[in-house]
């Protein structure tokens, strides 16, 4: 199944009720453009970390958990930002 996306930290802070899913049925993540913000704001909104993002990997990988128990992720592509930044750059001149 396609997981679902989310493009700000405000957006995932806002997933913050859901009531907890009794089966998994997917698995939804997000691709923020600044996961380490979209995880504070995560846990502003009343969630928890489940999972940190591991400095020393190869990618930006995170789960976290809703107050009501609904664990959901926080991926960067690797590359993704670095790709950004140069288009964000060329486009202004």
């Amino acid at each position: 199944m396609p997981s679902a996306r989310i493009s700000s930290a405000a957006a995932i802070a806002g997933s913050v009720g859901r009531r907890a899913a009794t089966t998994l049925s997917r698995w939804d993540q997000a691709s923020p453009p600044r996961p380490r913000a979209a995880l504070d704001a995560v846990v502003v909104g009343g969630g928890t970390i489940v999972r940190e993002i591991d400095p020393d990997a190869g990618e930006v990988f995170a789960w976290f958990a809703d107050p009501a128990d609904n664990v959901l992720g926080v991926y960067e592509q690797p590359g993704l930002a670095e790709t950004e930044r140069a288009a964000a750059k060329a486009s202004r001149g």
